[in-house]
């Protein structure tokens, strides 16, 4: 609402300057820029008809109806010149083509046209207006005379006068006796349905494009030649215009009683109630683009919800909501100011306004729209106003000091007194002031931009002035100041930007500082301080530049923080009022916010609900005498009383607008799914197929369609309400069964519909899944398994017969046969148990050959060792050795596993005792570069291809992948170096992997001179983790898809037990590798090793 509805004065709610409309044209959606007429229907659904076109829309699309060449079941013309609706709901169209029927539950048209072979058609096919009369008839008004709709034989009777333009019926009403009363090219007539004949009751030679009917019975017309009225107590005809060049396109009264006219020369209204009434004029201004978008008015039409609809010629249609713009405002364009950014205000003892802006000082008289503009500070920065208990009017300005000017007679104008600046007076240091204060004693305080604070002294007319000393531990902190308050105990504080918020100390005159400290949760939220506020509760409010919104406990110095995250629109707060319920308005940089300190809630408003943008500006807000709040910003001052701002209460009717299955929108028909509109259908019925679907649905209140929610179940499906702010609901796969669809929705205020609409929905099942067709298959199933065995018995007992035959004769020779196998098993299971024996003494030379556990725990306190061969011996085998004060230890893979893979392990064991205890190499990367020269000179793999003894061409491929580790226990430090094989270790809590080197120990044919081996150093703390591993266990198939187990399970693994004891940590990597294998063969030598620091 605007403030001046609170304050009683009735027609300024669509003052020039209050009116702000929504402009929707072709770009959203709109069929054609050009709307004839609109129309609600009983679903709370909006009809516009253009001339390209009719038009339903449900605030979230536009639904296009148009004339399709070849089907006679869509509208007869594109051309839409009015809509009503009957009592069933169908839809009635006229156009230029005709006249149409739309059945909204099939979603098709009838069309009536003009045949010159059948009387009983109607006679014209211009229809100008339609109407259903209070018994449920249909009217309409042609270029041939009014017609009658006969229902029961789809008729039309025909009514007209002699002339031509007597005939032409442009529009009609219906009175409280049921007499029509026509508007025609000649003028205004009476229909009396009784005796089914015209009365000439009105002007006969102006011809009338729209009629209105007002609460008293009085009958407005308007045409070509201006507005006139008939009264209904005495029938007498009146010029109410005086205007014989003032073309009315139409008429329309509001749900305030309001008489409208529409010209090609804006938008007019007047009370009809008054005797005399005068007219108002709204026009389109080009340096306004919330203003009308064209002066060339055709329609207007009111919603349910009270929101105004105006069509335009060629210019779309414009959309004003009296209860969305919430927030008026003060513009250049609109009300005169010097200029758009607001930097201050002030509202003074006397009702008048000053405006700040950075182009001059703009006073506002009450009563007048236009802003006065000070001459002297004319392109001056005005950063701060302020009226003393002297009457005197303060303004600080940006670089150019103080002006004084006597406010004690406004009738007298202006009056300039005296200038102060840095130059003319001692003790100011910056001429650029931020905030103008007086305290409860009269003295008057300045804060400035760099000069920090100064306190005025009259009789002397010089300054004392408090600045930031940084060898004066008790200075002022920061010497930008912000905000200058005085609580309700006599302290003063004073914001700086950067800072921090100052508290003064009047006797010793030295300032306190609340600073914000990144380690105390309670301090201030940051150093960048605009005004502090106590409200009525002796709360104390600081308010931030990016910290939000903070309250000071002034007993124990800790601050409470409100930012974002508590429902703030922005954490940059730059002004606060109190109003009279003791709520707290914000400005900031995303809008305007309604704090309620007392249950902590935050309502945020923005450009959308009328602000003059989203961005305020700081030191621009004030509070007047009758509660009106002002706030300055980049593009104006809005002012509004607390009390007006009030959400919108009108319920929106939700409607069903679409239904799709598969993604795809299902057509209304007889063999369809459903066979009328999705908002008329109670029950669906799916089969299995059609188990994913969506619901389209609107709330049906236009004023900020974006802002409706809603909320919506699939009772069968959903436990609780989903709540969205899409009118669109998705499920995918369901289950064969019975579902119900409910969705409620709210308006863009968030009042809901409670009562929720629904839909019934039956998924039937396959027909396989069906108990009669589970049972039939069953029985197929046994007849054939039946059949079957009966089959089998029948071939077994033939076969054992034959079989009878053969076992005698076989009988004879497979007791020779067994004795010759059984000296055979003999002969091989001796052989077996050599090899055996061979292989586990094999076994315990390998076993004797790795570091027993007493050498493990010499190197590594901590550690433990997971070693689970494939076969008895393993290719696997791990090593080490102390020297120097440094551990050496090795995790060996050689290629293969079983015997050659033992064999190798022992060549590489002799290698790694020959390399380090006989050559003396201690740096892992030499030692693993030596064990390649070695094992490639042991396999002769330099010398390529081998003839093998067999004759055949042999090439060696031999070789192994490690692991090697110095480690220094003293200093807790590690050189690796990796032959393929990775090392993996604790770092600030997680595992990370450190790469060896991409080749092998032997085992290519490839120039040996490529391989070079590196060491990577690594630091650890105490209680770090290292492991060593090969590849065994990563590769490990299984897991139910049979993969492998790879690294990235084993790093997730290993992150998981590091902090456990090493047992546990042993059984756990067990317990994951057998779980891991399950059924499936051990595919190779497993060793992990783990040691803690």
């Amino acid at each position: 609402m605007s403030c001046f509805f609170v304050q009683g004065r009735f027609s300024s709610l669509y003052a020039q300057s209050n009116m702000s409309f929504e402009h929707i044209t072709i770009d959203d959606g709109l069929s054609q820029n050009t709307p004839n007429v609109f129309f609600q229907d009983s679903r709370g659904l909006l009809w516009i008809g253009t001339q390209d076109g009719l038009n339903m829309y449900d605030g979230i699309k536009f639904h296009h109806y148009k004339r399709v060449v070849d089907n006679i079941n869509s509208i007869s013309d594109n051309l839409i010149l009015c809509i009503t609706e009957d009592k069933e709901g169908n839809i009635w169209v006229g156009t230029e083509g005709g006249l149409n029927m739309f059945d909204f539950s099939k979603q098709h048209f009838t069309r009536y046209r003009n045949n010159p072979a059948d009387e009983n058609s109607i006679i014209n096919n211009t229809v100008r207006s339609i109407h259903c009369d209070k018994n449920g008839e249909i009217w309409a008004g042609t270029d041939g005379g009014l017609v009658h709709f006969l229902q029961d034989s789809k008729t039309f009777e025909t009514f007209k006068e002699q002339k031509r333009d007597e005939s032409i019926v442009r529009c009609f009403l219906e009175d409280k006796n049921g007499i029509l009363w026509v508007g025609t090219n000649a003028g205004l007539a009476a229909f009396d349905r009784k005796i089914n004949q015209f009365e000439k009751r009105g002007f006969r030679r102006d011809a009338i494009n729209g009629m209105v009917m007002d609460n008293e019975g009085n009958i407005w017309a308007g045409g070509a030649r201006g507005l006139f009225k008939r009264t209904f107590l005495t029938s007498n005809y009146m010029d109410v215009t005086q205007n014989r060049y003032l073309t009315i396109n139409n008429l329309f009264i509001d749900d305030k009683g309001l008489l409208w006219l529409m010209t090609d020369d804006g938008l007019q209204y007047l009370k009809p109630w008054y005797s005399s009434p005068r007219l108002r004029v709204i026009r389109s201004r080009n340096t306004d683009p919330s203003s009308l978008s064209s002066n060339d008015i055709l329609t207007m039409f009111e919603d349910q919800a009270g929101i105004i609809w105006i069509g335009t010629n060629g210019y779309g249609i414009n959309k004003f909501d009296r209860n969305r713009i919430k927030f008026d405002t003060y513009t250049a364009a609109r009300t005169g100011l010097s200029d758009n950014t607001v930097r201050s205000v002030l509202e003074d003892k006397h009702g008048i306004l000053w405006i700040g802006t950075i182009q001059g000082l703009n006073k506002y008289k009450e009563g007048i729209e236009q802003a006065s503009v000070i001459g002297m500070l004319s392109k001056k920065k005005i950063y701060a106003i302020y009226e003393d208990n002297q009457n005197q009017v303060w303004v600080g300005t940006m670089e150019n000091g103080i002006y004084i000017f006597d406010n004690s007679k406004p009738s007298l104008g202006v009056i300039f007194k005296k200038r102060l600046t840095t130059r003319t007076t001692k003790g100011l240091l910056s001429n650029s002031i931020r905030v103008i204060y007086q305290d409860k004693a009269g003295t008057i305080w300045i804060g400035t931009d760099k000069g920090g604070l100064s306190r005025y002294n009259a009789s002397t007319n010089s300054f004392k002035t408090f600045a930031n000393d940084p060898n004066v531990l008790n200075s002022l902190s920061n010497n930008r100041v912000r905000g200058i308050y005085e609580d309700l105990e006599g302290t003063l504080w004073v914001s700086t930007y950067g800072g921090g918020l100052n508290k003064f100390d009047e006797k010793d005159e030295s300032f306190s500082v609340y600073k914000s400290d990144v380690n105390d949760k309670y301090s201030i939220s940051t150093n960048r301080i605009y005004p502090v506020y106590e409200d009525d509760r002796s709360h104390f409010w600081v308010l931030t530049y990016g910290g939000g919104l903070n309250l000071l406990d002034r007993k124990t110095g800790k601050f409470k923080h409100f930012t974002e995250e508590d429902g703030l629109p922005n954490n940059v707060l730059y002004g606060v009022l109190e109003d009279s319920k003791k709520n707290l308005w914000f400005s900031t940089n995303r809008g305007i916010s309604k704090f309620t300190p007392s249950d902590t809630a935050f309502v945020n408003f923005g450009v959308e609900d009328g602000l003059q943008a989203n961005e305020f500006n700081s030191g621009a807000y004030a509070k007047g005498k009758t509660g009106m709040m002002y706030f300055g910003g980049i593009n104006g001052l809005n002012y509004f009383h607390p009390d007006s701002i009030q959400g919108n209460s009108y319920i929106a009717p939700v409607l069903f607008t679409n239904f799709q299955v598969n993604n795809k929108n299902i057509e209304i028909g007889d063999s369809s799914i459903i066979q009328k509109h999705i908002s008329l259908v109670e029950k669906i019925q799916l089969n299995h197929k059609q188990n994913s679907f969506a619901f389209f649905f609107a709330s049906l209140h236009y004023s900020f369609p974006e802002r409706n929610k809603y909320q919506y179940k699939l009772e069968g499906f959903d436990t609780d309400w989903i709540e969205s702010n899409r009118g669109e609901a998705q499920y995918t796969n369901l289950d064969a069964g019975e579902y119900t669809f409910l969705v409620k929705g709210s308006n863009s205020d968030g009042v809901w519909n409670e009562e929720p609409i629904s839909v019934k929905i039956v998924i039937t099942d396959a027909w396989y899944n069906a108990l009669e067709a589970k049972v039939a298959f069953a029985l197929i199933v046994l007849l054939t398994l039946f059949l079957i065995y009966r089959w089998r018995i029948w071939r077994v007992e033939q076969k054992r017969k034959q079989l009878e035959q053969k076992i005698a004769l076989r009988t004879k020779e497979l007791t020779q046969e067994k004795e010759k196998v059984e000296q055979q098993n003999t002969l091989i299971e001796s052989a077996n148990k050599k090899i055996t024996d061979s292989i586990r003494y094999a076994q315990r030379i390998q076993d004797a050959i790795i570091p027993s556990e007493e050498e493990m725990l010499d190197a590594f306190t901590e550690h433990f060792v997971l070693f689970q061969p494939r076969d008895i011996v393993s290719g696997d085998f791990y090593w080490s050795w102390k020297n120097n004060g440094l551990s050496h230890f090795a995790v060996v893979d050689c290629t293969g596993h079983g015997v050659p893979g033992a064999i190798m392990s022992v060549v590489g064991f002799a290698m790694l005792e020959q390399t380090t205890k006989v050559k003396q190499i201690n740096e892992p990367a030499k030692i693993l570069t030596e064990m390649n020269t070695g094992i490639v000179g042991w396999l002769k793999q330099n010398e390529g291809n081998v003839l093998h003894e067999t004759g055949k061409i042999w090439k060696s491929r031999d070789g192994m992948d490690m692991s090697m580790i110095s480690l220094d226990k003293v200093n807790r430090k590690i050189v690796f170096s990796g032959a393929k094989n990775s090392l993996f270790h604790t770092e600030n809590g997680k595992i990370i992997e450190v790469k060896g080197d991409r080749f092998s120990i032997g085992g290519t044919l490839l120039k040996q001179k490529q391989k070079t081996f590196t060491d990577k150093h690594i630091s650890l703390q105490k209680n770090d983790m290292v492991y060593l591993t090969t590849d065994g266990f990563l590769d490990q198939f299984g897991g139910g898809n049979n993969k492998k187990y790879s690294k990235k399970r084993f790093i997730e693994l290993l992150n998981k037990i590091q902090h456990l004891p090493l047992k546990e940590q042993q059984k756990k990597l067990q317990e994951s590798f057998v779980h891991w294998q399950g059924l499936q063969r051990q595919i190779d030598d497993m060793l992990v090793i783990g040691i803690r620091m």
